[in-house]
């Protein structure tokens, strides 16, 4: 049995692209709830845990989409005018439940919230000065944190079109990441955790198209060393969906036959991917660890005391309801009481190295194993409010374990270079670890839309440009591909929680593809551009403005 092994926390921080694409429910407003409740509290817990010499223990994926939106001007303007209306929004709420016998209790949380928020924006301003990028920066020049990269736009790069699309994708997340942080990482969270091997590629409604190379080819050729697939894929047998717990209705457990268990295979070290001819590991997820945290039916975040993240009062969406049973119904959720808290997360650090620590004994002594514990960076604060309190108690008493020690996956490479070579299943983290989350009926709209858009933009791309103009149309044309190709879009389709946002948004980047297409067409003839459409244009380019370091060119090379 193994007397000594490694933990890395893999944070993965995403969200589609929103600025000016809309307010509430699903729009800008969605980056400054998931900057509030996630990113700043959790810049926060990383800086505090450096303070204290602890370093080195969590890798954190922001994929470039996000990254090019907290950059951005209009979110450093609008982020603390958003802080502003929750605490004037907390203070309505004190003011109402004041005069409100059957509320009145809930007053001294509606202050604590103001002072909650009050905080957050404190530390915006002055702790991070109004720029998280250059915050996540320094912590990883600091050492305290390992970033990851991944495609421009977290395409489902298993079943986009053409090799083309994928550099297009990969190329354009490494210039940003280079731009933003200095310099273009060597690992990358590979969206949604999913891989295709080489061989016939079966496109996103099913059809045969041809032999293509596998993901490891592709994305290597842009630096990158390494990725992340969950566990089923080195294994087989049996699986469960992430999101699970928040869509029941889907079928959300699933078995592979006999024939595909690899029992033999360790999910604690990485593994060569491919035929060989791609310099390019992988690191299996950890099921044990990873559902304890993930799930909030059976995990840490369904602890009775912890924030209710799904019941909120108007206005202002404040939540003063604790989970009380994860079962139960939202109009018999309890007050919650923020100051009972720390005892339990505690505990549940507590138990979660203990869980750790047995996993590492359970493990042959031959090579210390890895223990890789993946999450959405977004379950820490935002669906789980107390989740960065957890992640900190967690990481100081693993400074203290004699049997676990948290690094980086490559810190461990480096002490443990992968051995063995195998050949991945085509899957995902997504129900029942297929491709399914990401492709069929419910995703014909998406896949044609990305299907045609890659096809005409190729065409486009053929000819040399005729016209001043043509150069800018080319860029923001190649844009508005990539952020119609992000895989959020089938995601939120398939989870039914936001079928007509993510519907629109196709249908939207496929409209103002086709006028960008259209404008082209003018350019090509030599006539003057009308005033109309070239204020429509501009509109776009003003409004979607990300990537701007993009080649389109390399669309055709693939």
């Amino acid at each position: 049995m193994a007397e000594h092994g490694y933990l890395s926390f893999v944070l993965h921080a995403h969200l589609p692209y929103v600025l000016g694409h809309g307010t509430w429910p699903h729009g800008e407003e969605w980056l400054w709830e998931a900057a509030a409740e996630t990113y700043v509290p959790l810049a926060n817990t990383l800086r505090t845990l450096s303070e204290e010499g602890i370093g080195g223990a969590v890798t954190l994926g922001i994929t470039p989409v996000l990254a090019e939106m907290l950059a951005d001007p209009r979110f450093r303007r609008g982020f603390p005018k958003y802080l502003e209306q929750k605490i004037e929004a907390a203070d309505a709420n004190a003011a109402e439940f004041s005069s409100s016998d059957s509320n009145r209790e809930l007053r001294p949380l509606a202050e604590w919230w103001s002072r909650h928020f009050e905080q957050i924006r404190e530390s915006y301003e002055k702790d991070h000065g109004g720029d998280l990028i250059a915050t996540f920066r320094q912590l990883r020049d600091e050492g305290v944190v390992e970033l990851l990269g991944g495609p421009a736009s977290h395409c489902y790069t298993p079943l986009l079109p053409s090799d083309g699309a994928i550099h297009l994708q990969y190329d354009t997340g490494q210039r940003v990441h280079r731009r933003l942080f200095g310099k273009a990482p060597v690992g990358a969270w590979l969206p949604e955790c999913a891989y295709r091997a080489g061989g016939t590629f079966v496109d996103g409604l099913g059809r045969p198209q041809g032999t293509r190379e596998g993901v490891e080819q592709l994305v290597s050729q842009h630096g990158i060393e390494f990725g992340f697939v969950d566990s089923h894929m080195i294994r087989g047998g049996h699986l469960a969906w992430s999101y699970g717990d928040r869509f029941r209705e889907r079928t959300l457990v699933g078995q592979l036959p006999d024939a595909a268990r690899r029992e033999d295979r360790s999910l604690y070290r990485p593994h060569w991917v491919g035929d060989g001819s791609a310099a390019f590991s992988i690191f299996a997820r950890d099921p044990r660890t990873g559902m304890q945290v993930w799930s909030g039916e059976y995990g840490y975040p369904g602890a009775g005391c912890y924030l209710e993240f799904h019941k909120r009062h108007d206005p202002g969406g404040h939540r003063y309801w604790q989970v009380t049973d994860p079962t139960a119904d939202l109009a018999d959720k309890e007050r919650y009481r923020p100051e009972g808290i720390e005892a339990r997360i505690e505990h549940q650090a507590r138990h979660f190295v203990e869980l750790v620590e047995s996993v590492v004994r359970s493990q042959p002594e031959d090579v210390p194993p890895l223990i890789v514990s993946p999450y959405d960076a977004e379950l820490f604060g935002h669906w789980w409010f107390e989740g960065p309190r957890w992640l900190a108690a967690t990481l100081r008493l693993l400074k203290q374990s004699k049997v676990v020690e948290p690094v980086t996956p490559s810190y461990y490479s480096e002490l443990h270079p992968p051995t063995d070579r195998m050949i991945l299943p085509d899957g995902s983290w997504g129900d029942r670890g297929d491709h399914r989350t990401w492709s069929g009926p419910h995703a014909r709209d998406f896949w044609m839309a990305a299907e045609w858009g890659e096809e005409a933009l190729r065409k486009f791309l053929r000819v040399p440009p005729a016209h001043p103009l043509e150069d800018r149309v080319r860029r923001q044309a190649a844009r508005t591909l990539l952020l119609l190709q992000a895989s959020d879009w089938p995601f939120l389709i398939y989870s039914g929680t936001a079928t007509d946002y993510a519907e629109a948004r196709i249908a939207g980047h496929a409209r103002d593809l086709s006028f960008l297409l259209e404008l082209r067409e003018q350019c090509s003839r030599g006539v003057e551009v009308d005033k109309e459409a070239l204020a429509h244009f501009e509109t776009l380019e003003a409004r979607d403005r990300v990537f701007p370091q993009l080649d389109p060119g390399l669309l055709l090379s693939g």
